[in-house]
């Protein structure tokens, strides 16, 4: 793509500014590509008819994924109380030795990020989700490797169709977040250590920290939705699924207080509506 083509991409008015900015880089199921300088950038070859049909089995698809919370919303329910006032600092268990003298600004705060305790517990989610995948590959894989389009032929001993797309939904989703969770709360606690964010001239603006935070939270929503459908659907592995839901649950506490204002975030694009009407 020259300089040209790209200006033009740019200038097109129909674009939300910074959108890409704090999504979850999940492309593929985005309502927004349209808008998305980023995206256009990357798949500019992508025919447009192909484009408008993606975006509505997405819209779809996100249909189905708020179904599933009303689907889902009593199960476990009479232990969410207790898991989320669980006190995460448990993880905080690895000596990673100290920060080495060499490493740039940068590379020392994300070091230190990766040594806080709500990284940890970040990290070992997608450890146990991982693990999860990994062992129920036989049973689940389709669904991560084929998505929508599997609906029989499985290891789950279910043939309702219905039933077998709400599973292929949740698998997607929770195999999406379990890895990208632990990446934008690494990139919320280094941008927590930047000068710029903790220079008190600064103190009113957006914090990139407080964006990623958002991202990671809603990641975690999402996530406790599709395993508590699981959890419903998977009868032989619910004391698993249980626990993987807990640690999502501790992980959801401890990022809300160390940052506090992360859900007021306004997203360009998701959360500012304002910026859906074309200029």
């Amino acid at each position: 793509m020259d300089f040209e083509e790209h200006l033009e991409m740019a200038r097109d008015p129909n674009n939300i500014p910074g959108i890409y900015n704090y999504c979850d880089s999940w492309c593929e199921r985005c309502l927004f590509t349209s808008r998305c300088l980023n995206y256009k950038t990357r798949a500019r070859f992508e025919k447009e008819r192909e484009r408008e049909q993606r975006e509505e089995e997405n819209k779809v698809f996100w249909d189905q994924v708020n179904q599933a919370i009303e689907d889902v919303k009593d199960v476990l329910e009479e232990k969410q109380e207790t898991e989320t006032n669980i006190d995460i600092t448990g993880f905080d268990d690895e000596d990673n030795g100290d920060i080495g003298e060499g490493l740039d600004e940068f590379e020392k705060h994300r070091q230190k990020a990766r040594e806080q305790p709500i990284s940890k517990a970040a990290k070992r989610y997608m450890n146990t989700a991982m693990q999860f995948f990994k062992e129920k590959e036989g049973m689940l894989g389709q669904f991560i490797t084929e998505g929508d389009g599997v609906m029989k032929d499985t290891e789950t001993g279910i043939t309702d169709e219905i039933t077998l797309q709400r599973i292929s939904i949740a698998v997607q989703v929770a195999f999406y977040y379990h890895f990208q969770i632990w990446v934008k709360v690494n990139r919320a606690l280094t941008s927590s250590y930047d000068d710029f964010e903790n220079d008190e001239e600064n103190a009113d603006l957006l914090k990139d920290s407080d964006g990623s935070a958002k991202v990671a939270l809603l990641g975690i929503d999402q996530s406790i939705v599709a395993w508590k459908t699981l959890y419903k659907y998977l009868r032989e592995d619910k004391g698993t699924i249980a626990g993987i839901i807990s640690l999502l649950k501790q992980l959801q506490n401890g990022i809300e207080r160390v940052f506090p204002n992360a859900r007021n975030f306004i997203r360009p694009g998701f959360d500012d509506y304002t910026n859906l009407i074309p200029k």
